[in-house]
């Protein structure tokens, strides 16, 4: 595997609480049984992402959306939950993938505990011929062996290592050393010039030392182990989570105990690496080793299978600042690259509509209109502006953004969202030619690269025409007014947006939900004029950068934290 992927995720160190906040699973809640359960602040990166997925899957890819009103929706089986999650987790993955083909982290239950694997470098693994996958370290020496396929999961050369002398074979050479003295008295030799003694010994050092590495291996491994036989139970998938009544949770036990002693050398020093070869493979291989993404491993495992997948090379070309890793080093946060990398498949920092240059440098942005949709509490407080791809995505489910945290409010009315008209396109396009740091303002030399974009007429003549209407002063400038108003005078009418619908809203962190993980549902309701806003950090106000005249009313008379 190439060597930068732990650096990507966490930069040049590994702050020891940032990794164990980053360590849970993918849990379902017993209370919301689709709803994914995050216990401490930074994995809602991944987590708040993967749940809108599972929301839009099952609401609209799945289920007739004629009968979702009596909330049916809502009540599904373990099973029905873990084929959502791993039909999303592929799709995330291919959906990173340049070529179809991703790269799976997973553990290596049979790697012994290390402390000296590189922190870049991580084990590589073997398919076995049924579809599983067996672990063990990249060592010297390997066998010449080609390479071959497994219902699309490729098989790595295999790893062969000198023949070890061990405590079986000792004891071989012990028995025939005794046959012989029995016939030719002591001190014979074994042939391989050791004696009797020796050999017993030998044995003797063979055997505690095996009983030490096992001792070891065992106290290192007893927390996962625990956790995973807690919550892992055989079902039509052969992995199921099951409930602790306790906490109000599936798929886990007690994870704070086992996470605060977790240490990131081991770790990294159990995870190897299966390669599929295309979206069929991926999913079995998913399924076959559920149990690792259930564990307390399995938010960093997808991670880092996300990072494989992509190639540092190409995350490192996407994301503009190459020295910020993918975690916030000091507070744990996933940052806005992450984000976008596993929204749309590209690990861009922007959140507007496709590049821009700036003075000639390129900005990356958002390449097309997403599936599921991103509104963040900044735009609200004028630190950005998200473009219309991610406002307006194709279903209606939305990762909502405080300066800390995310949740997904997602809605069941399909008229919230739609296709760009000729005018929205057109102001997009416009703004990617605009001069620096004004989206309405366009230097009039670029009116013929706009109009070519915009499949409208570019004869040199009538080009030369324009410039002089719309830029009448000669002050080389154009505004996006002026161009809109002799281009797009009549905007296409929008589909009627609804004026009243229900929305709900998932925030999965437990502190936030200590009584009851529930998901919280409200009427929203389209004034028709702008409401007024505040500074306040609250979901209406970060709904209020899409939808300006809107208010909810929640039921429970509580509005639902981002916090």
């Amino acid at each position: 595997m190439e060597a930068g992927v732990v650096s990507a995720v966490w930069g040049k160190d590994i702050a020891q609480d940032v990794f164990q906040r980053w360590n849970q699973g993918f849990i379902f809640s017993s209370k919301e049984p689709l709803a994914l359960v995050q216990y401490s602040g930074g994995p809602c990166a991944v987590l708040a992402p993967v749940q809108a997925f599972i929301f839009q899957k099952h609401l609209y890819e799945d289920r007739d959306n004629d009968n979702l009103d009596n909330e049916d929706w809502r009540k599904c089986e373990s099973s029905v939950a873990q084929g959502l999650l791993i039909s999303v987790l592929s799709h995330i993955l291919i959906n990173a993938s340049s070529d179809g083909t991703c790269r799976l982290a997973l553990l290596d239950s049979k790697a012994p505990p290390t402390s000296t694997v590189a922190m870049d470098t991580i084990a590589q693994v073997t398919p076995t011929q049924t579809g599983g996958v067996s672990g063990g370290l990249k060592r010297k020496h390997p066998s010449p062996l080609s390479e071959e396929k497994t219902s699309g999961i490729k098989r790595e050369p295999s790893l062969s290592l000198p023949p070890l002398i061990t405590g079986s074979s000792i004891e071989k050479l012990l028995e025939k050393v005794k046959r012989k003295e029995e016939g030719s008295g002591h001190g014979q030799e074994s042939g391989c010039g050791l004696t009797l003694e020796a050999l017993s010994s030998a044995l003797r050092s063979v055997r505690e030392r095996q009983q030490e590495e096992e001792e070891e291996e065992e106290g290192e491994d007893q927390e996962l182990r625990a956790i995973d036989n807690k919550m892992m139970s055989s079902d039509a998938l052969g992995q199921t989570g099951l409930a602790s009544r306790q906490t109000g949770l599936t798929g886990s036990g007690d994870i704070s105990s086992a996470t605060t002693k977790t240490r990131a050398e081991d770790f990294h020093s159990k995870i190897r690496v299966c390669h599929c070869t295309d979206l069929g493979s991926t999913v079995r291989c998913i399924r076959e080793n559920l149990s690792d993404f259930f564990s307390s491993y399995g938010v960093l495992l997808f991670l880092y299978s996300v990072v494989l997948t992509k190639g540092i090379d190409r995350i490192s070309e996407e994301r503009e600042e190459t020295e910020q890793p993918l975690i916030d080093p000091l507070h744990g946060h996933g940052s806005q690259n992450l984000i976008n990398l596993l929204l749309t498949g590209r690990c861009v920092t922007n959140v507007f509509d496709l590049d821009k240059d700036l003075g000639g440098m390129k900005l990356l942005g958002i390449p097309r209109q997403s599936t599921v949709g991103f509104l963040t509490i900044l735009e609200s407080l004028h630190y950005c502006e998200v473009g219309s791809f991610l406002k307006n995505p194709i279903y209606p489910v939305w990762l909502i953004a405080s300066e800390t945290h995310l949740t997904v409010l997602f809605s069941l009315e399909i008229g919230l969202t739609s296709e760009e008209d000729a005018q929205s396109v057109a102001k997009r396009e416009f703004s990617r030619f605009s001069i620096e740091g004004d989206s309405c303002l366009m230097a009039t030399d670029k009116l013929t690269d706009l109009l070519q974009k915009l499949n409208l007429e570019t004869d040199s003549g009538y080009v030369e025409y324009m410039k002089k209407k719309l830029d009448k002063e000669s002050a080389g400038i154009i505004l996006l007014s002026d161009f809109l108003n002799e281009f797009y005078p009549f905007p296409q009418m929008e589909c009627e947006r609804p004026k009243a619908f229900t929305v709900y809203h998932y925030n999965g962190l437990i502190h936030n939900n200590e009584d009851e993980i529930q998901l919280a549902r409200g009427q929203a309701v389209a004034l028709g004029e702008a409401g007024g806003t505040s500074s306040d950090i609250s979901l209406i106000n970060c709904l209020q950068t899409k939808w300006p005249d809107l208010i909810i009313h929640w039921d429970g008379g509580t509005d639902p934290k981002i916090i």
